[in-house]
């Protein structure tokens, strides 16, 4: 795993120690996480126990929520530019970075992912 999608997140704890059973599958999990079937298998889906440092909309802490956490590689996500916005320059001036991989964390009992990260950032330009 790219060191970025580790330190992206520092307050995103994954406990798997814990025994689960819950409602949803590794392979539903993956095809919600890829509904046009245009990205890469995941290289790994995990089910854990998740904490990390957010509220949902209603308020509530994610504090060891039953949640799959899938990670995908091989991706080629171009991001915004990093660059300032210079006005009349060419697009080419200001760098371009892709995202080669990517972390989702999907809520075990619902099936609804609840936070995304872009990872393994390059500059290619």
């Amino acid at each position: 795993m790219p060191g970025d999608c580790l330190t992206g997140r520092p307050d995103l704890v994954v406990d798997t120690t814990a025994a689960l059973v819950v409602p949803t599958t590794a392979a539903e999990i993956e095809r919600l996480t890829n509904p046009l079937q245009n990205r890469p298998a995941p290289a790994a889906i995990v089910l854990a126990q998740v904490t990390m440092h957010l509220q949902e909309q209603n308020g509530r802490w994610i504090d060891q929520r039953p949640a799959w956490v899938v990670y995908r590689t091989g991706e080629m996500n171009k991001l915004p530019s990093g660059g300032p916005f210079i006005p009349g320059a060419a697009p080419t001036t200001r760098p371009v970075y892709i995202s080669t991989a990517s972390i989702t964390v999907v809520d075990a009992l619902t099936g609804e992912a609840f936070w995304g990260m872009g990872c393994g950032i390059v500059r290619v330009s």
